[in-house]
């Protein structure tokens, strides 16, 4: 049994990334836009950098300005923050706080579902979309600008 949870352990704390299915069920799930609008991952004809943030969580605020500071170097692809499950106003105040928020695009998920259907046990997590559509990778946990980097240019670029 100690076997099994140091294993379980590492993988938490080495933020191990993995490759999802085709076709997996998140790209439909409905999200927020700040003007109460409907919108899914599907509905993007880009590449998606998509990475699930919240107010309370230290190592999201750490790399959200990274992503926004990504934004510049890789045009042709859309960064995605999706705030899990707070308040419209709890995260528009956050987002406020923000230099250059404007770059990524926000998007509010009141219940929770882009965290359950990717299988959430880390914070942040974070998804590399194809443009196709195709979740080419899940990182759990946080990344430095270079790791950021480093995986766009593999899987994106």
């Amino acid at each position: 049994m100690k076997y099994i949870l140091s294993i379980v352990a590492a993988l938490i704390l080495s933020g191990c990334g993995h490759v999802l299915p085709d076709q997996h069920p998140v790209m439909d799930v409905p999200f927020e836009n700040d003007v109460q609008e409907e919108i899914t991952l599907s509905s993007f004809d880009t590449p998606l950098v998509v990475n699930a943030w919240a107010s309370w969580c230290e190592f999201c605020k750490r790399e959200l300005p990274d992503f926004i500071s990504l934004t510049d170097q890789y045009p042709d692809i859309t960064f995605v923050a999706i705030n899990r499950g707070e308040s419209a106003e709890a995260a528009s105040d956050y987002i406020a706080t923000i230099a250059d928020n404007e770059a990524l695009t926000w998007l509010r998920d009141p219940d929770d579902d882009f965290y359950k259907a990717i299988g959430g046990f880390a914070m942040p997590e974070t998804i590399f979309v194809s443009k196709e559509g195709k979740i080419l990778l899940h990182k759990r946990g946080f990344m430095t600008k270079d790791q950021m980097t480093d995986i766009i240019n593999e899987h994106l670029n």
